[in-house]
């Protein structure tokens, strides 16, 4: 949405154009909005005592010269704003409650415990929903496994880069095929991905989404 400034809004942009021009089909969870707004929530917190956030949030939020009613207004139209401007439809995970999908869940405690091993997550509540997002990709693809990305029918696409790598390496030991496309995707990876389908498009994408998420990973929390 650009809340942290154009520089880090607009490899995302791109990516989401590159995206349409492929016809993908691009969702977000809700649970995923909810997150970003406790997110906003917390920039406001700080905007009001004079700190700084890791995002760059507050930061642009004084450069505008918002006031404490203006950013709630942003934080309030955050669905309607991402349906809108992005075109993005919001959707909830699939239903826990259909009995046709409970043999496609993950052992939600297994891998929770695992990721955990090699991420230290500051709230519980961020590790449960990048599971809860993963249990859904799993649950939307009904078994579905396949060696292209193209044909993948749903995956979780995230700028945690640590995320993709020990949740890959944890699915290609229970599927014994490093082939099939995991679960989830890096941006980066998927950028590139798709910069080498159409080479004449967007060619600095990947080095953009590579500055964004070294400036997410040098500014202190």
């Amino acid at each position: 949405m650009g809340y942290a400034g154009e520089l880090r809004a607009e490899p995302v942009k791109q990516l989401i154009k590159l995206l349409r021009r492929q016809h993908a089909q691009i969702r977000c969870f809700e649970h995923t909005v909810n997150e970003t707004k406790g997110v906003l929530n917390s920039c406001l917190m700080k905007f009001e005592k004079g700190e700084m956030d890791k995002f760059g949030t507050v930061e642009y939020f004084v450069s505008r010269n918002y006031t404490h009613s203006e950013i709630l207004t942003l934080i309030n139209a955050l669905e309607n704003d991402i349906e809108t401007k992005l075109n993005i439809k919001i959707l909830s995970t699939p239903d826990y409650s259909d009995p046709t999908l409970h043999q496609f869940n993950i052992d939600i405690r297994d891998y929770s415990s695992y990721i955990k091993k090699f991420i230290s997550y500051t709230y519980e509540d961020s590790l449960n929903k990048d599971v809860d997002s993963i249990n859904a990709i799993f649950r939307l693809r009904k078994g579905h496994q396949s060696t292209t990305l193209e044909k993948s029918k749903a995956i979780f696409v995230t700028n945690n880069h640590t995320l993709v790598r020990v949740v890959s390496d944890k699915f290609y030991t229970e599927y014994h095929n490093s082939q099939f496309f995991p679960p989830l995707i890096s941006d980066y990876v998927l950028a590139t991905l798709l910069w080498i389908k159409n080479p004449d498009t967007e060619t600095d994408l990947p080095n953009k989404l590579i500055v964004t998420n070294c400036l997410a990973a040098v500014e202190p929390s």
